[in-house]
């Protein structure tokens, strides 16, 4: 295919909803509307801030973007999905998690059974998912290049109205969060120590997303990745057992809310403990792999 074609193909792609492929797309907030009586916008700027991290064997520069923003990034819409799909299952999700997401967002008392549990997830990786084709500041940071959320996990979402099976998501008390909004995204190459790892001009495509943000005094943390051995491997650890509360896959009946509260060090500890965990692991199998150089 020719560079030509491959533009054409890209450009012909970013006119697709990313959940079903259909057209007539319109802008869908990566923070529900709804959520504006709950939480504040506040910001009048922000930077939007791209890092390209190469894996072992690619070219070793990191590629780096800040590109200055107006506006809340709580405000962020993203023209993504299409009419039929943003007015309609998307809704219908936004609708009926409301009742359980505004106690959560507000931090008030309430308790989460397994199907609220799912409800909530399912809310949280649409959200994952639409914010990944929010950053369209650069060919290289293009989301075709940096979503971490392969097309397969988006098509089971709308195909099935449940989370693919390689996800894991937490969510957690952050009181600050009210006040201070937090939004970390990573997308990831882990590399695999049996099959062949080729390095390319361009690097490894990411197979591997976490994004860690608030709404409000709700704290998320959703990790996913189409290698099943790396969303088994990552825990959140014994510390952060104590603040956080797993809701998929749920293994809790029901959980109590709000559990302890956390503070800007727990938040910020979550996304530095998956970076190393990301390093040790593409370090180990990049020994292994005799493709790699």
């Amino acid at each position: 295919m020719t560079a030509a074609q491959t533009a054409a193909q890209s450009k012909m792609a970013q006119g697709r909803c990313v959940f079903c492929g259909g057209s007539r797309l319109t802008h869908e907030h990566v923070y529900a509307d709804w959520t504006r009586r709950y939480i504040r916008k506040n910001v009048p700027k922000h930077g939007l801030l791209s890092t390209i991290i190469n894996t072992p064997g690619v070219n070793p520069e990191t590629l780096s973007n800040l590109k200055p923003v107006s506006g809340d990034p709580r405000s962020r819409r993203v023209r993504c999905v299409c009419q039929r799909c943003n007015n309609g299952w998307m809704k219908r999700i936004q609708d009926d998690v409301q009742s359980t997401a505004i106690p959560l967002i507000t931090g008030k008392k309430t308790t989460l059974t397994r199907s609220t549990q799912k409800l909530v997830a399912m809310w949280i990786a649409m959200a994952v998912i639409v914010s990944e084709f929010s950053n369209r500041s650069s060919q290289e940071f293009s989301a075709e290049k940096t979503a971490g959320v392969p097309e397969t996990d988006r098509r089971w979402l709308y195909n099935f109205q449940t989370i693919p099976p390689n996800w894991k998501i937490w969510i957690g008390h952050y009181p600050s969060g009210h006040d201070d909004a937090f939004w970390h995204h990573e997308s990831l190459v882990f590399l695999d120590e049996d099959a062949p790892n080729v390095a390319s001009s361009d690097g490894h495509r990411p197979n591997t997303q976490a994004t860690t943000y608030t709404v409000g005094k709700l704290y998320v943390h959703a990790f996913s990745s189409v290698r099943g051995d790396v969303v088994r491997g990552w825990k959140v650890g014994t510390r952060a057992a104590h603040w956080l509360r797993q809701i998929w896959p749920s293994i809790e009946e029901t959980i109590v809310w709000p559990p302890f509260p956390m503070s800007e060090n727990h938040a910020w500890e979550i996304p530095g403990a998956l970076h190393d965990f990301a390093t040790a692991v593409n370090r180990r199998n990049a020994k292994s792999s005799p493709s790699i150089m």
